[in-house]
């Protein structure tokens, strides 16, 4: 089986909807970093128009050779991942559940934010899931902003 390399698609299928996953990169530290899509169809071709949900850290190999995902092609990604990938993690939680601070990671280097601003949402959150929390995130329609449940 070959490794996931930037711009590889993957189809996934949960409870009878179609879902693309997308492989953006492997961070040396934090792992796989992948962004999923909803589709309206089971068709792929319509990946290009087809709606970012959320991106974090998934084991796509792993998931590939699982056989929960199905490759499909190499795709461009969107415009924000064509550079270097920043993320951002969660530092602690308030016991209401929001976020008190974040991590932003940006080239081996992390700096800390109280609050993020509107651009820093666009950067994957640096957690880890498996297929079980994935599908779990989608069902819930978690959208990527605040951290995951």
């Amino acid at each position: 089986m070959k490794r996931a390399k930037k711009g590889d698609l993957y189809k996934l299928i949960y409870k009878g909807k179609y879902y693309a996953v997308q492989f953006l990169e492997t961070n040396a530290t934090f792992g796989e970093v992948v962004s999923v899509f909803r589709l309206s169809e089971k068709n792929v071709d319509e990946f290009g128009n087809a709606q970012e949900i959320f991106s974090l850290l998934f084991p796509v190999n792993a998931a590939v050779r699982e056989g929960y995902l199905k490759y499909v092609g190499n795709y461009d990604v969107l415009k924000k991942y064509q550079s270097q990938i920043k993320l951002r993690y969660p530092n602690s939680e308030h016991p209401s559940g929001s976020v008190v601070s974040w991590t932003i990671v940006e080239q081996g280097s992390r700096y800390r934010l109280k609050d993020l601003q509107a651009r820093d949402y666009d950067y994957p959150i640096a957690i880890a899931v498996n297929i079980e929390k994935l599908e779990e995130l989608i069902d819930i329609g978690w959208d990527g902003r605040e951290s995951p449940p």
